[in-house]
């Protein structure tokens, strides 16, 4: 089971809402009464019954700046073999676990998705498709409710059914232009659950052919030993788009990395007999994990993506290192709150001044937040420091 994900908001009010899900407009301003932006809006204290029993009369405001979280899923007909173990084909298992991750960040990110290959019909090799432009999420409501929007946002996913092949390097390379003029940091994470394929000018030898590496058979002749299966002298025009297309992908991951687009690697249930192809892609992307069996994040059912998801979307959009707009009058009057509960100042496990407007959460506080165990942080100004 997919383990619960709890909404986290770093040093920023979360506001009440109505029922559309939209911030009351009343809340939307800054400490001097100044309007601020509706995209990331600081706010002045909750009612009430938002909880919490808060010293101080000013809500300190964090600097945003939201990266740009874009996932391209693997849609291939093989996303829609059931894991065992799973209720769920891989494809859908995908989707769930995308959306527990943006119910706990969506509202830190601009978070957008597509998949690929783009038609169900015909071309099996075709490119990717946009399925969700990059959006930034709304704040969950006091009462920790997530963004009311994401779920309807992602039943678009819902509408596209496993099919066709894996033209990774073609879905890479067209979303190149896309991402490079996206504003902010951008990561791509890629969800697959095979080798790289559909490149038309491939060649490749029997140990490199898809066919072979899989053991399949074509017609009466069984892919293996000095048998290419991938050889269209042979086998006729076409399947050498068999070739495992590790060249061409880990070039398009590279064009990603010198725009400054690194790449997250994500191997479901299928890509065992491809691990070194993923590596050589999660190497070139620039997140290869380090002191772990693979480079790439390697999963077996929905709880290690979710594991694996929720580390890689935490990681980005969670900083224990907070910029505030300005500095507070006095530094020594400073609070800081984790849902509602006072966090002493400590430069081992509670939080410290880093400079004039940064706050640094150490230790087991920082873990607390990155974990997303924590609903809701607030620096409060008006009060005495808090130290341990």
């Amino acid at each position: 089971m997919v383990r619960a994900l709890r909404t986290v908001g770093l040093l920023l009010a979360v506001a009440c809402t109505s029922g559309s899900g939209r911030p009351d407009p009343k809340s939307l301003v800054g400490p001097s009464g100044t309007s601020t932006d509706p995209s990331a809006p600081p706010i002045d204290p909750p009612p009430a019954e938002c909880g919490g029993d808060f010293c101080g009369d000013t809500f300190l405001h964090e600097r945003r700046d939201p990266p740009n979280l874009y996932f391209l899923v693997d849609r291939s007909r093989s996303m829609d073999e059931v894991p065992d173990g799973s209720h769920y084909n891989k494809y859908h298992m995908a989707r769930n676990v995308i959306t527990d991750v943006l119910g706990a960040i969506g509202h830190r990110v601009r978070y957008g998705i597509a998949i690929y290959p783009e038609s169900a019909d015909g071309d099996v090799c075709s490119t990717s498709h946009e399925v969700l432009a990059p959006t930034l999420g709304a704040p969950p409501s006091c009462t920790g409710q997530i963004d009311p929007q994401l779920s309807h946002r992602l039943t678009v996913l819902g509408n596209y059914l496993p099919a066709g092949n894996t033209p990774t390097s073609a879905a890479l390379s067209a979303l190149v232009p896309e991402l490079s003029d996206l504003e902010g940091q951008t990561y791509l994470v890629l969800l697959t659950d095979g080798a790289p394929n559909c490149n038309p000018d491939a060649v490749c030898e029997a140990d490199e052919c898809g066919f072979n590496i899989q053991g399949q058979t074509l017609g009466s002749t069984r892919c293996s030993g000095s048998v290419n299966c991938c050889d269209p002298l042979v086998f006729g025009d076409g399947v050498q788009a068999s070739c495992v297309d590790t060249a061409e992908s880990v070039r398009q991951i590279k064009r990603l990395a010198d725009h400054g687009i690194p790449t997250y690697v994500i191997g479901l249930p299928g890509t065992e007999l491809f691990a070194d192809v993923l590596d050589r892609m999660a190497q070139a992307g620039g997140t290869a994990r380090e002191g772990e069996p693979t480079a790439y994040y390697d999963v077996s059912d929905q709880d290690e993506l979710a594991t694996a998801l929720y580390a890689i979307g935490t990681g980005l959009a969670i900083r224990c290192s907070i910029d505030l707009e300005e500095p507070p009058e006095d530094p020594d009057r400073v609070n800081v709150y984790f849902d509602g509960k006072i966090v002493a100042a400590d430069p081992d496990d509670g939080w410290s001044w880093d400079g004039d407007s940064r706050i640094e959460v150490n230790g087991d506080a920082c873990d607390a937040l990155r974990s997303g165990a924590v609903l809701d942080a607030r620096a409060v100004y008006g009060c005495d420091t808090v130290v341990r």
